[in-house]
């Protein structure tokens, strides 16, 4: 879980209503379905999290099978594209809210 001074969260709001997705995994998720083939250091700056912690995040969540990452040899960083089984996840989480 990440430190609530990393995310801008309060410790209560970290934690969504089911599962082991936290709300800063589900803004992940979100950015990347609006920013294809990001690379880590765009998401934890777009979402104000430390590097370290952003890109173990989106490690999690490649494990998961909710994000790919590949590797490009020109720019020697990772990029990270949303799965369509995590599209499913972020539309599941709008769709309760709604």
């Amino acid at each position: 879980m990440f430190p609530a001074y990393l995310t801008g969260l309060t410790t209560d709001a970290l934690v969504a209503s089911t599962g082991d997705m936290t709300k800063a995994k589900l803004a992940m998720l979100e950015y990347l379905t609006r920013v294809p083939d990001a690379p880590a250091a765009d998401v934890a700056g777009a979402l104000h999290l430390a590097l370290p912690a952003a890109s173990m995040a989106l490690l999690r969540l490649v494990r998961s099978g909710l994000a790919t990452r590949a590797w490009d040899c020109a720019r020697h960083a990772h990029f990270y594209s949303i799965t369509t089984r995590g599209r499913a996840r972020v539309e599941f989480f709008f769709a309760k809210r709604a």
